[in-house]
């Protein structure tokens, strides 16, 4: 159990200063982390991420302390060999509880999920913006620049950022 506990708080440490690492690791432009997202998009992903994280990392908390509290409470003491606790038979607001609060919890994540992903498929595109569409064959890419007039095989090419700007591309992917 004690093992357990020292992982626990070993990954709860590294998550928490994940997003502090790279930074002084000097973490190269090119290296894609959730821990630093390089667009809109991927900044709200990683908000979600965190908080789906953050409501696992309570219930795990919970349970692993309702866990370690029965477990010493509970426990077996000698010279009790003979008695047996008393039986319970059910507890409606017990029962109730942990019936509906998973079903609270799932629907809160689906609804922040579904608004999120509505957020970024539903993104109007600037003025400027690059358009490509990506038809997926077997075994290659065809991306298609319907604006400019131009068909590529396997090659995307989108516009370099400068720092202070950066032209957003939109992407529309399709099978053969």
């Amino acid at each position: 159990m004690l093992r357990a506990l020292l992982l626990f708080a070993f990954a709860l440490t590294c998550v928490i200063f994940a997003g502090h690492v790279e930074p002084v690791l000097g973490n190269t432009d090119g290296v894609t982390s959730i821990f630093r997202p390089l667009s809109q998009p991927a900044q709200e992903i990683k908000e979600l991420s965190l908080l789906v994280l953050a409501i696992c990392v309570g219930i795990f908390v919970v349970v692993a302390g309702l866990l370690v509290y029965a477990i010493i409470r509970f426990r077996h003491r000698a010279g009790d060999e003979a008695s047996e606790p008393p039986q319970i038979y059910g507890s409606n607001q017990i029962e109730t509880a942990w019936t509906v609060l998973p079903i609270l919890i799932v629907f809160v994540l689906i609804l922040v999920t579904s608004r999120t992903i509505a957020d970024i498929q539903n993104r109007k595109a600037a003025p400027g913006a690059v358009h490509a569409t990506i038809v997926g064959h077997q075994g290659w890419w065809e991306i298609r620049y319907l604006d400019l007039g131009i068909v590529t095989a396997n090659e995307l090419h989108v516009p370099a950022m400068d720092g202070r700007r950066g032209e957003p591309t939109f992407m529309r992917l399709q099978t053969a």
